[in-house]
């Protein structure tokens, strides 16, 4: 599941006017894309379009250890960042996430 938002999303072109269209693809769910998208131009015998053919993965997480004496990483954003732009119904639902195997004592949360 994906949402695409052109900007504009309507209007008149005059004769030989160029103009810059802004696409946003916004991914919902992973899993391949293959859409064929037309415009119909008022006058002209065959609609102009375009193929939006993409894969959208999931979030991929890599795990290190973080060995005594080592800087703790920083975060990668401010907390207040947004996280996903649209409808808050549309947020996917996280799967049972996989199980960690750590080898010996590790000391969480310092």
């Amino acid at each position: 599941s994906f949402h695409v938002e052109f900007e504009p999303a309507s209007g008149s072109l005059s004769s030989k006017q160029v103009l810059k269209c802004k696409v946003t693809y916004t991914a919902k769910l992973a899993g391949a894309i293959d859409d064929l998208y037309r415009c119909r131009i008022f006058g002209m015998n065959m609609n102009i379009g375009f193929n939006l053919k993409t894969i959208s993965k999931g979030v991929v997480v890599g795990y290190e250890r973080v060995e005594e004496g080592d800087e703790i990483p920083g975060p990668l954003c401010p907390p207040d960042a947004p996280q996903f732009i649209g409808d808050p119904e549309d947020v996917p639902q996280p799967g049972v996430p996989p199980k960690m195997h750590v080898k010996g004592d590790v000391a969480l949360f310092q």
